[in-house]
């Protein structure tokens, strides 16, 4: 019940949303990079939690009508040095969608993030 919650509350904040950069520079602040980035791990977390919880029984998945439509999480390393990184999004059917993106922006986070889709699909 209560991961149902969390991904309620997370929707709530409009965290399912890819955060846009606000302002007119075109490069973002360290600070606008980090808490973008925060904002994404957090959702994907929501999402894994409710999706390891529900277990496959799509009445128990809140994510289970739409996957959250923000870039799945950059490297650790990126993401500690606070360096802007490009990432890919994760699509409905299951593929993680990377454009030309050099293979040390995606981290564990990421494909971690991906598996745990196929599980949910495999399951249902």
């Amino acid at each position: 019940m209560l991961s149902g919650c969390c991904y309620r509350m997370a929707q709530l904040l409009r965290l399912n949303i890819e955060p846009e950069v606000e302002g007119s520079t075109p490069l973002p602040t360290v600070t606008q990079i980090t808490e973008r980035e925060s904002q994404r791990r957090l959702m994907w977390s929501c999402y894994i939690l409710d999706v390891v919880v529900g277990s496959g029984v799509e009445s128990l998945i809140m994510s289970s009508k739409a996957l959250p439509n923000v870039k799945v999480p950059c490297s650790n390393n990126a993401y500690l040095l606070q360096k802007e990184s490009t990432t890919g999004y994760l699509l409905p059917d299951g593929i993680l969608l990377v454009d030309p993106i050099p293979a040390e922006s995606l981290g564990l986070e990421a494909y971690f993030v991906y598996v745990i889709s196929l599980r949910e699909q495999i399951l249902r």
